[in-house]
């Protein structure tokens, strides 16, 4: 197996490789003869991305709430026909958090740079580069017809927690999506969209006992991969 770029491709894996950078070069800027400068830009340049990365996924995810309630509104969906099932307003509601100071057009070009000045320096060894994200490895892609979501549901308090992390392949996923049945006849139904391991269904409970089940599979761009996860189920409310 070749091995991989040591930039990573995915937009949410490289935010990652420039934060793990940003984290880790203050050891060892002096020793591989980076100046104060340096790693304050590429720290500006890391938070910067991360913020664009991370809210435009944000908005992804509301952009799918806001479709399925378009569409409802319009001409209603066999599927979702209770009001009660369309998004409420937590999915409809963006709050981005407040963005850092913006950086000029080009990062990935400035940190290749960057990452090139570093393994030139005669005080740079493997360790360091694992430390700093910036060692290619060797592993062939997954294949993403057989990818799928581990996940766990909890009954905790008004709300379930719902378990599941990227199984070891965040770099080729952008997002896990999961569906509900609430065993009201309407079958699964979509609940959400997350980029953030752990997520909350905190639909109120009914009064009456009920098996709720949960689902989920791994989205690439606009298309899911892969294999549904096994049902999940819970009795609400315990």
């Amino acid at each position: 197996m070749a091995k991989n770029d040591l930039i990573a491709k995915s937009d949410l894996a490289f935010a990652q490789q420039m934060q793990l950078f940003k984290n880790g070069i203050g050891n060892h800027a002096v020793q591989l003869g980076l100046t104060p400068a340096q790693v304050a830009a590429q720290a500006a340049d890391a938070d910067y991305y991360q913020y664009v990365v991370y809210s435009q996924q944000e908005m992804l995810i509301h952009s799918k709430a806001w479709t399925v309630l378009r569409k409802t509104l319009r001409k209603g969906d066999s599927t979702i026909t209770d009001p009660d099932t369309k998004p409420g307003p937590d999915t409809l509601t963006i709050t981005l958090p407040a963005a850092p100071p913006a950086v000029a057009y080009g990062i990935e070009g400035r940190f290749r740079i960057l990452v090139r000045q570093v393994k030139a320096s005669v005080n740079y060894n493997l360790a360091i580069g694992h430390e700093l994200g910036i060692e290619a490895v060797d592993h062939a892609a997954p294949d993403l017809a057989t990818v799928q979501p581990v996940i766990t549901a909890t009954v905790n308090g008004d709300h379930v927690e719902l378990g599941w992390d990227w199984q070891g392949q965040r770099a080729y996923l952008d997002l896990c999506v999961f569906e509900v049945n609430r065993n009201d006849g309407k079958g699964f139904v979509w609940l959400l969209s997350s980029t953030r391991p752990g997520s909350v269904d905190a639909t109120p409970f009914p009064t009456a006992t009920a098996h709720w089940q949960y689902r989920a599979i791994y989205q690439v761009g606009d298309k899911y991969v892969g294999q549904w996860s096994q049902v999940a189920r819970v009795l609400v409310p315990q």
